[in-house]
């Protein structure tokens, strides 16, 4: 039975949204690899710089390295708890800003 191939995890870098491609530094590694939006799954939401991703490590008709069979990686539920928090803050602070200005407009 062949062995699983191995599956790295990195950070997007330097992506080019109109063109398509970018890079992604794999974690604890120095160089970058090559990764091209066709290689995402069909339907995937785009990619962009920061975004974390698992994928194995491929190699091309001219023998260079680019990372294939992408999936997102989930963020962790405390930066999502921590965002909802933010957001709730923010939709307050909105919230009250309105009534002000409502009061002053038809006060």
């Amino acid at each position: 039975m062949p062995a699983a191939p191995i599956r790295h995890q990195g950070k997007i870098t330097g992506w080019k949204r109109v063109q398509g491609y970018g890079f992604v530094v794999p974690d604890g590694e120095h160089g970058c690899i090559f990764v091209h939006i066709s290689v995402f799954a069909s339907g995937a939401r785009r990619p962009a710089n920061g975004d974390l991703i698992s994928f194995e490590r491929m190699i091309d008709d001219r023998q260079r390295f680019f990372a294939g069979k992408i999936r997102f990686v989930q963020a962790p539920m405390q930066s999502i708890t921590v965002a909802a928090s933010e957001l709730s803050g923010m939709l307050i602070a909105t919230l009250f800003r309105c009534f002000i200005l409502a009061g002053w407009y038809f006060g």
